[in-house]
């Protein structure tokens, strides 16, 4: 006959519940640990905020050096030039063609030049009411 002996069972038993209970352990702490699945999304999701976040505060920095460099002396802006030169006083503007409309033959040498001719114009007529003001 063989015989039992209740120090292998209860040795087998706490083996066994040690065994399960570290794994039970290392499962949470694989899930919601401090280096776990949960913490990894909540990084992830803190990122792609911070990247949103950067993404804006960038377009906002280019919109104001936009603006800064418009505001520089050195800044001529044509557009601006185009839309005012026509109503001054004693100024007779050329009528041209949009560059996109016509073929391309080096048109836009000649717009640059018309541009630079509009721009020369206006300060011209402006130094001279000045002069008269002033």
């Amino acid at each position: 006959m063989t015989r039992r002996h209740p120090a292998r069972a209860i040795g087998a038993l706490l083996f066994f519940t040690t065994a399960v209970a570290l794994g039970v352990y290392f499962t949470f702490a694989s899930v919601q640990g401090d280096y776990g699945l949960f913490r990894r999304i909540e990084i992830e999701a803190e990122s792609k905020a911070i990247a949103t976040d950067l993404a804006d505060i960038s377009a906002q920095i280019a919109v104001l050096e936009n603006k800064t460099r418009r505001m520089s002396d050195s800044y001529l802006d044509l557009d601006l030039l185009d839309r005012t030169g026509p109503r001054r006083p004693g100024f007779r503007a050329r009528r041209r063609r949009h560059p996109a409309l016509t073929p391309d033959t080096g048109a836009q040498p000649a717009i640059a030049a018309t541009a630079l001719s509009t721009a020369s114009c206006v300060i011209s007529k402006s130094a001279s009411v000045s002069a008269r003001l002033g």
